[in-house]
């Protein structure tokens, strides 16, 4: 897929992945218009992409829709203005040519300066299974758009892949995006796995939404962050304690006791810290884990003696 960016021009390689499209997309980056003064906010022209293999024109038109989705969803909208593709069908008509026509790289060109576009993409897209690999590789259609890594997490959560979101958010934060998008796509998925987990009991469901919660909180606490990573927390320790003396090793039940130990002073903070989200709920949590506390301690001694 060949993309032609920047008004100044310059050369890279970049790879889109689609989230919600069984595609691969392959970005390369070349000279668009003559460089002229930049401005602040940038016109973004993203064209029908060009199918290939069992890939039909529908195909290509929903690869670009998607393209254009989530980098408005991503960027400011008052540093780039994604054109959306229903002022290029427009626009195509009064030439009257159909909404959905393939147009060549030098006709992408004369559109990108009709409709006042500083950069444009255009490119190919076939049905692969090389695009679950894809996914994982940074979305940058643009240098000055840095929210690659976020828009990979956003896809792997939508394939149903928390683990590889959760990398990709970690990824983002390592790129220097913005940590404000970050903190908040990890409180949401947090708070729906942790949700998730209230309805399967599952010990693996709630420290899954923990590591989303304990993310959201370290970038960026607040009251829920810190209230929903103490609920998490305080599942944990409630299920470790639970299960530890139904192990059959003793060793899988010191790992459980170990478990609750961690769990345990990180749901105290948690709660403490988020009462005023629901304060009957958190001191009734508190109560809770004041109980399960001697617990811990004693099984910590029963499972795990120290040598």
């Amino acid at each position: 897929m060949k993309s032609i960016l920047r008004a100044n021009g310059g050369a890279a390689v970049a790879k889109l992945a689609l989230a919600c499209l069984v595609g691969a997309l392959v970005a390369t980056r070349g000279d668009a218009q003559k460089k002229g003064p930049e401005f602040t906010r940038q016109g973004l022209l993203i064209t029908t992409f060009l199918p290939r293999g069992t890939a039909d024109l529908g195909y290509g038109h929903k690869a670009a829709d998607e393209v254009r989705g989530r980098v408005a969803k991503f960027t400011n909208k008052r540093d780039v203005d994604v054109i959306s593709g229903g002022d290029i069908g427009w626009q195509l008509s009064r030439a009257g040519m159909p909404d959905d026509t393939l147009l060549d790289e030098p006709t992408i060109r004369t559109l990108g300066k009709l409709m006042r576009a500083d950069e444009y993409v255009v490119g190919t897209v076939e049905r692969a299974p090389e695009a679950l690999a894809a996914s994982r590789q940074a979305l940058a259609v643009d240098s000055t758009l840095d929210r690659g890594e976020l828009m990979i997490a956003q896809g792997e959560i939508e394939r149903g892949r928390p683990d590889s979101a959760l990398a990709a958010l970690r990824r983002a934060i390592t790129r220097g995006e913005d940590t404000a998008l970050i903190a908040q796509l990890a409180l949401g998925r947090g708070n729906a796995l942790l949700r998730a987990a209230n309805g399967t009991k599952s010990r693996d469901d709630f420290q899954l939404a923990m590591r989303f919660l304990a993310l959201a909180d370290t970038l960026r606490r607040t009251p829920q962050t810190a209230f929903l990573l103490g609920v998490a927390a305080y599942s944990i320790t409630q299920s470790a304690v639970v299960d530890a003396p139904k192990m059959t090793e003793k060793r899988q039940s010191c790992e459980l006791s170990h478990l609750g130990a961690e769990t345990l002073p990180v749901a105290r903070a948690g709660l403490e810290a988020g009462q005023e989200v629901s304060p009957e709920a958190a001191k009734q949590f508190l109560d809770y884990l004041g109980q399960l506390e001697p617990y811990v301690q004693r099984q910590l001694d029963a499972f795990c003696p120290k040598s």
